[in-house]
């Protein structure tokens, strides 16, 4: 809202000085078109009547550099500035309703499942744009898309291992599963998550529950 107000003080104290410049312009084109008529009505050149025009501009030109000194705002307004903070017209959903839904939608329809699962296909999910998603993933929840959706592919790798129906299932079965397209990146991005390897992570549970 302050920046709107800076703008709306702006723009007529902008349009002042056209205002201003305009009149100073309309006054020289009088006097030069006065003096002309003076000479043609008279039939004789007025040469001590042409420094008028020259010393009207000069004092002209002048006055705007002393006004734009003392004033440059008003002859310079500063440029808008957008405000980073997203606006509804910018925005179709509020972000503290577009990260809800998001969570919602990646615990119930599970859309992570999917390895082919793309930037483009959340947000349509979320009915929002690819660049909207984005801000909300970094600058919400302070991450990238990756690591968002590998979050959740990671838990429910875990929740299957210690799920003990799944216990004749490999672990690459489960990986792939959850979404993950090769041991390597799984291997890999699990350690990244939790810090420890899947394997180590299920010794460690089995381990809780012999001492349970």
């Amino acid at each position: 809202m302050a920046n709107n107000g800076a703008a709306t003080a702006a723009k007529p104290a902008h349009r002042s000085w056209l205002k201003f410049l305009f009149t100073l312009m309309m006054l020289f084109a009088v006097f030069h078109v006065a003096v002309a008529s003076v000479e043609f009505v008279q039939n004789r050149d007025l040469v001590e009547m042409d420094y008028l025009p020259m010393a009207f501009f000069t004092i002209m030109v002048y006055a705007i550099a002393y006004l734009a000194m003392q004033q440059p705002e008003k002859l310079f307004p500063p440029p808008l500035r957008i405000r980073k903070s997203w606006s509804r017209e910018v925005l179709p959903l509020e972000t503290g309703e577009a990260v809800k839904q998001l969570r919602k939608i990646m615990e119930t329809e599970k859309p992570y499942l999917d390895c082919n699962l793309k930037y483009s296909d959340l947000a349509a999910k979320l009915g929002i744009s690819v660049r909207h998603l984005s801000r909300i993933l970094n600058e919400e929840l302070g991450q990238s898309f990756n690591d968002f959706v590998n979050a959740y592919r990671i838990k429910e790798v875990q929740a299957q291992l210690l799920n003990q129906e799944n216990g004749e299932h490999t672990l690459l079965a489960i990986a792939l599963e959850a979404g993950f397209n090769s041991k390597t990146s799984f291997n890999r991005i699990f350690k990244d998550h939790t810090g420890m390897t899947p394997t180590e992570f299920v010794r460690k549970h089995k381990a809780g529950n012999v001492h349970q």
